[in-house]
């Protein structure tokens, strides 16, 4: 498929999943309690965490999602530039479900918010609840 032809069809994929599939210059992700308007995609990893000195998450197993190019986070402590990854989660077993069965695969993920890492669980700067995540176009 030629190179213009995969672009086209990541849009259409993007925002047939509510989002929008790109954004201008300071076009940051907000953690304002909304659902974000768009959508990222990008490589869904499962990673243990190793922490002795934090039990309660040493052995867990988390979700995270590296992006091919780095996206912004407006939060309470900031603007954080440069994010190359977010911390993704689901907040119930079919949420989980889905983030299991497409780890290790290319993937787009909808939010319904994001929010800046504030305890030892949070893995990454920026943190996504997962609204929908499927194949990557």
């Amino acid at each position: 498929m030629p190179r213009f032809a995969r672009s086209a069809t990541a849009a259409l994929a993007l925002l047939a999943a509510g989002g929008t599939p790109w954004a201008g210059p300071g076009d940051c992700f907000r953690e304002d309690g909304k659902p974000p308007e768009r959508a990222l995609t990008g490589m869904l990893r499962q990673v243990q965490v190793r922490a002795r000195e934090l039990p309660a998450i040493d052995g867990g197993w988390f979700y995270v999602l590296d992006l091919p190019a780095p996206v912004c986070l407006e939060g309470a402590g900031g603007t954080r530039r440069g994010l190359r990854s977010v911390h993704v989660f689901a907040p119930d077993e079919e949420g989980m479900a889905g983030l299991r069965r497409h780890a290790g695969r290319r993937v787009t993920v909808a939010f319904k918010t994001v929010f800046e890492e504030h305890t030892a669980h949070h893995l990454r700067p920026m943190v996504g609840e997962v609204a929908r995540v499927g194949p990557a176009p």
